[in-house]
């Protein structure tokens, strides 16, 4: 009678057992069965050999457009995948299975049928004695990537013909610049080579003759006014012609111009002594006397 009452008491015991593994059982199944279906992941499942045993909702929406569940499962992965095989990639998921070490790779792009523009990032590691593969899309990323670089080379592009176009239009203007300032100059030399020759010697002879106080006076104005006309011009040139007489600026256009001491006495009906003798008075107002520096050169470079 013990003994049937203690048989009684192991049954129900055990049966209270299977009860609660057969609900924790339940119960991880509906978790699991919850993931497969709300995971944004996708989630493989494979076999020790490769194959497919399970995958959730997101894996199959990776395959082409009406796969079925009932398509893949139970099928070798070199099958789904065929390009797969024989890869570095294919080695490598099944040296997680034999050693357990996970695997991961970024940007891997599956094969065309799957679908245009495609990119992923894999997970892969050992579950029991198969394989576990999470795949995570990152198509729009790579796809936003691309559109930002592209967007970036377009405004690098608009940079570089801006700065070309500026630097078109500042090599313009320097030249622009360059010749309004030399125009500037040569309108400032005429100007003064001008009053030497053409004013200054006529007010000096007329301040030679015999003049009324009157006269005077106006000549005074007239000289006085002039100066300072030209005064502006002098302070922004040397006066290196204001200094010479009208003979010398003459021989000096001359000079710069390349006639010889020979050609100048032809050109002038002098001797060559008096053109020496100019040469030496115009080397001594410009300060070059005691130089070694040709004339004609340094006449040049006044321009």
């Amino acid at each position: 009678m013990k003994n049937l009452e203690r048989l009684e008491s192991e049954l129900v015991k055990i049966n209270r057992e299977l009860r609660s593994e057969i609900a924790e059982r339940v119960q991880a199944e509906e978790k699991w069965l919850l993931f497969m279906k709300s995971a944004t992941e996708s989630f493989s499942l494979y076999d020790e050999e490769l194959n497919m045993v399970e995958v959730n909702e997101a894996g199959l929406r990776l395959f082409p457009e009406g796969t079925k569940k009932a398509d893949i499962i139970g099928k070798n992965l070199s099958e789904i995948v065929p390009d797969l095989y024989g890869t570095e990639r294919f080695r490598r998921l099944k040296e997680v299975i034999e050693t357990g070490e996970a695997f991961s790779e970024d940007d891997v792009v599956p094969p065309a049928r799957f679908g245009k523009d495609l990119c992923f990032n894999i997970k892969a590691f050992k579950v029991g004695n198969g394989l576990g593969i999470i795949t995570t899309d990152n198509t729009l990323r790579k796809r936003t990537e691309r559109e930002l670089a592209r967007h970036r080379n377009h405004l690098e592009e608009l940079v570089r013909e801006r700065t070309i176009n500026l630097e078109e239009a500042n090599t313009a203007l320097e030249v622009l610049l360059r010749k309004r300032e030399k125009d500037k100059r040569d309108l400032e030399e005429n100007m003064l080579y001008n009053v030497k020759e053409l004013v200054l010697p006529y007010l000096e002879k007329l301040g030679r003759q015999p003049l009324n106080k009157r006269q005077e006076a106006l000549l005074g104005i007239a000289v006085a006014n002039l100066s300072e006309v030209v005064s502006p011009f002098a302070r922004g040139l040397s006066n290196r012609y204001l200094r010479l007489t009208p003979t010398e600026i003459q021989m000096a256009d001359l000079i710069k111009r390349g006639k010889t001491t020979k050609e100048i006495a032809e050109m002038l009906c002098l001797a060559t002594s008096t053109i020496d003798f100019h040469r030496d008075n115009i080397r001594n107002k410009l300060g070059i006397k005691k130089k070694k520096i040709n004339l004609k050169t340094y006449l040049s470079s006044l321009q």
